[in-house]
């Protein structure tokens, strides 16, 4: 193919007029997409197709430019503008799990918000340090001689650092936003339960790649982005000093989701977390839910029996006792048999609760009733 040799910069300056009216109607779609009239929404077709047009066309010229003898700034700048616009659309596609739009569902079953982002960063930054090394190389082999190298010469030797260097980079970067896209697969409204693929990746997700992940979205008032950081906070990968510092936030929510991180990261730490939650004068249902599950699961003698004992000379029932003897029976403690025992002869406020449980632990017993 003979490739035609233009002065100046021609090519690659249209191309950034082009993509600058590209902006131009992508803002005019923008502002329209937040009218409610009919009329509005009939007309946002036309600059949709525009802005698509325009920006196709931007990129071809820009290619062409690109591999003609022009200059190459303007248009290496359209490429990486057009790359780096193609990747924060599929990273904002990330938090639209449950979109409207087809495409968008679609574009987020396949992977797309993962993959493309991180591939586009690697290939941009591979390609800046392979041209960096072949300008280098170039000068140092012709030092003295005054012949430049051939562009299929260049292209050879650029290759050989840009495939190596993108694929390191490729795994350096894209960590992160699987991580997030696992994060949002969960299953309906049960955010702790996620296809094997997707729970395998956030249980194995090392601490260096989520807690900046979770520092990144911290503090954001889009639900979506808090959504993603409360996710990652009961995911228990991030680091243990966040995770502290949020069971102490103001938000109950927060504190759950802290808590359930702090179990999954260090059992040990939760319950005694939770032991101390217990023995909190201001309980909060969601902190009482939390603490009562771990502490039915995990928690010692050393911290469950107290509770048990103190339950046995309590005037009123509370919410935490009877999600705590729930919690106990589902997870067949029966070290705490004669626990439930010492309950069901007291005049606890506990003691039917008392002896459902220990039917529950011990279906061969016989049927205990209480004395009205």
């Amino acid at each position: 193919m003979t490739i035609s040799v233009r002065s100046g910069a021609q090519l690659g300056r249209s191309a950034l007029l082009i993509h600058g009216l590209m902006w131009l109607s992508a803002g005019v779609y923008l502002g329209l997409s937040f009218q409610s009239s009919t009329i509005t929404v009939n007309a946002l077709g036309v600059p949709f197709a525009a802005t698509l047009v325009l920006y196709v066309w931007s990129i071809m010229l820009a290619t062409r430019a690109f591999r003609s003898a022009e200059n190459t700034v303007w248009p290496v700048l359209v490429l990486v503008i057009g790359l780096l616009e193609i990747a924060v659309l599929f990273a904002w596609v990330v938090t639209q799990r449950d979109s409207v739009y087809v495409p968008v569902r679609w574009a987020y079953r396949f992977g797309l918000p993962v993959f493309v982002p991180a591939l586009i960063l690697s290939i941009l930054l591979a390609a800046a340090i392979a041209r960096w090394r072949t300008l280098r190389a170039e000068r140092a082999a012709t030092a003295g001689k005054g012949e430049s190298w051939e562009r299929r010469r260049r292209w050879k030797y650029g290759l050989r650092w840009f495939v190596p260097i993108a694929l390191v980079l490729l795994s350096l970067l894209a960590p992160a936003p699987l991580y997030v896209y696992s994060l949002m697969n969960y299953t309906e409204n049960q955010y702790d339960h996620r296809e094997p693929f997707d729970d395998w990746v956030v249980c194995h997700t090392p601490v260096i790649v989520a807690e900046p992940t979770a520092a990144f979205f911290s503090g954001s008032t889009r639900p979506s982005w808090s959504l993603i950081y409360t996710l990652a906070i009961s995911s228990g990968r991030v680091s243990r000093n966040r995770l502290m510092a949020d069971m102490n936030s103001s938000d109950p929510w927060l504190q759950k989701d802290a808590l359930d991180g702090l179990e999954k990261a260090d059992v040990a730490a939760a319950v005694a977390q939770s032991e101390k939650i217990a023995h909190s004068a201001t309980l909060g249902w969601v902190s009482e839910f939390s603490a009562s599950r771990i502490l039915g699961r995990h928690g010692g003698v050393e911290q469950v029996r107290p509770l048990l004992r103190a339950a046995e000379t309590a005037t009123s029932a509370t919410q935490f006792m009877d999600l705590l003897l729930g919690e106990l029976a589902e997870n067949k403690r029966l070290e705490f048999i004669p626990d439930f025992v010492r309950l069901a002869d007291s005049h606890s406020p506990y003691r039917d609760e008392s002896l459902e449980v220990l039917a529950r632990l011990e279906p061969s017993r016989e049927p205990v009733t209480s004395d009205e």
